[in-house]
């Protein structure tokens, strides 16, 4: 009840002078109190990340990736896990689904051939998350591939540049563009399993559940409706799936008469409506911040901090001492890293760290 309650039962008892100024300042240097109502950091949400705003490229050419599940399918009148794994365009909000049979190196790399064999071939930048499967496929195709003497192996892979990123362990906000597709699909393939009445499907059904899933999330608005009467078409993820919408070449601004004369300049104008719509519908409405909206105060090399654990209770958490701030180029620090008691290092999001105003030490 804070220091109101402990004053109020002093003073049945004392008559303490500058009774509230006294409570408050200790009650704010107790450290168990400081323990039990440590609060996690914040800051200020970041600016997009440049891939969201590329327009211009293939879907896909930047890419976030995650497992999902499981999920319970029937095989042989036993119950058996299944996974899906789902790769998000950064810039056409895209989606592809891929059934993954077990959450392990081999299975994701299964799957990622899949999706690049289908739509991969322009991509260049892969995000996800620290899951040990994922990041050891992208280890295993950094190493495999970044000293391989055939000429096809090193023209598919090593030429094209893959690059892999990963977000902070335990910060699913970091990878929130993906992470809402992730929602909306678990959402959709339980309002398709519905129309079966729930009963038990298998993998060969749960593959075809996915992509009709895939379907309904391409299909999807990228932009509000227009109530025009003159406007048949809509922004979608589709509408780059489906066309060749990447200007191959810029010979300037095109005007639809020309469209007519030459059919090459079709295409650069089909690219050109659906780009120019996209800078002009669907980019704005990544600008509003729905949290986040203000600065706080930076953690500092040498903080005490708690390590917020989610499989553990609070009065159990480890302490640990920043040893090393990563600000971003606004200068707001948002990941850090933190020593344990057992001399490890971590790495973590801000959100996952409790600061305590005093040191234990003293």
């Amino acid at each position: 009840f804070g220091w109101s309650f402990v004053l109020a039962r002093l003073q049945r008892r004392f008559w303490i002078l500058r009774g509230q100024s006294c409570v408050r300042s200790y009650i704010k240097n107790c450290v168990f109190c400081q323990l039990r109502n440590a609060k996690a950091g914040s800051q200020m949400m970041a600016a997009l990340p440049k891939e969201r705003l590329l327009s211009g490229q293939r879907a896909f050419y930047s890419t976030g990736c995650d497992f999902f599940g499981p999920i319970y399918v029937t095989e042989f009148r036993r119950k058996v896990k299944r996974w899906g794994c789902i790769f998000v365009c950064f810039s056409s909000r895209a989606v592809h689904l891929e059934v993954c049979y077990r959450m392990t190196c081999d299975s994701f790399l299964e799957a990622f051939f899949r999706f690049f064999s289908t739509r991969g071939h322009a991509v260049r930048n892969m995000w996800c998350d620290n899951g040990s499967n994922l990041k050891a496929g992208a280890n295993e195709l950094t190493k495999c591939f970044a000293g391989a003497k055939w000429k096809d192996v090193v023209d598919k892979w090593s030429a094209r540049g893959i690059s892999w990123r990963h977000i902070p362990p335990y910060a699913p906000s970091k990878g929130g563009n993906w992470e809402r597709m992730v929602g909306l699909t678990k959402g959709l393939i339980s309002a398709i399993a519905a129309r079966d009445h729930y009963r038990s499907i298998n993998t060969e059904e749960l593959s075809t559940y996915f992509k009709e899933v895939e379907g309904i999330l391409n299909w999807r608005p990228l932009t509000s409706v227009s109530s025009s009467s003159n406007d048949f078409e809509y922004l979608s993820p589709m509408s780059i799936l489906n066309s060749a919408l990447t200007p191959s070449v810029l010979p300037g601004h095109m005007v639809k008469s020309e469209s007519f004369r030459d059919s090459w300049k079709t295409s650069q104008l089909m690219a050109q409506e659906f780009w120019g719509r996209w800078q002009r519908l669907y980019l704005p409405t990544l600008i509003p911040r729905k949290k986040w909206n203000f600065p706080q105060k930076n953690f500092e090399v040498g903080d005490l901090v708690l390590l917020r654990e989610y499989s553990v209770v609070k009065n159990q958490w480890f302490r640990g001492r920043i040893v090393k701030v990563l600000p971003n180029k606004d200068g707001r620090v948002r990941c850090l890293e933190v020593k344990k008691p057992d001399g490890s290092v971590v790495f973590r999001d801000v959100g996952n760290i409790c600061k305590l105003e005093i040191d234990l030490n003293d």
